[in-house]
């Protein structure tokens, strides 16, 4: 969260904020009386430092990688190896696979392979690109079979 990759300064965010810097590794947390296990690893993202995380509590198990580009097979894979729910960036589709690397993003089609290598249950994608209409990223997720992520979905893992 700085310039030039994000728009304002952390002092600049309305409300009040708390923020935890993380190394790459295991951590524990207690939450509301449960373990909650993160595991955070460096995923390439284009212009700085990006995280890939993977949360695991009461034997269901979460991957969030929401910026990294396609060629974090390694990272990636690591943290995504047979979760319940993979929730991955993708703003862009494969016939777009340049302007994905000049932003440093991924593909739907990629964090499909991904998932599917990595044993995933579930796969949502997001980080939607903002050119994309509802009808566009409906239409995405029929051809390609993949559910996309949308304005106050709810998910049990």
């Amino acid at each position: 969260m700085s310039p030039p990759h994000f728009p304002i300064r952390p002092d600049e965010l309305g409300g009040e904020w708390t923020f935890v810097a993380l190394e790459p590794g295991w951590r524990r947390w207690c939450v509301d009386g449960v373990d909650v296990d993160v595991r955070a690893l460096d995923v390439g993202h284009k212009g700085g430092r990006a995280y890939g995380y993977r949360v695991e509590a009461g034997g269901r198990s979460l991957c969030y990688v929401p910026d990294a580009v396609d060629d974090n097979d390694g990272p990636i894979g690591t943290l995504a190896d047979g979760v319940d729910l993979l929730v991955r960036g993708a703003p862009f589709v494969a016939a777009e696979q340049a302007r994905a690397d000049e932003y440093g993003h991924g593909t739907v089609e990629h964090a499909i392979a991904t998932a599917e290598r990595a044993g995933v249950g579930r796969l949502i994608v997001t980080h939607h690109g903002p050119f994309r209409t509802d009808d566009d990223l409906d239409a995405v997720a029929e051809r390609l079979g993949v559910r996309v992520a949308t304005e106050g979905l709810t998910v049990a893992v």
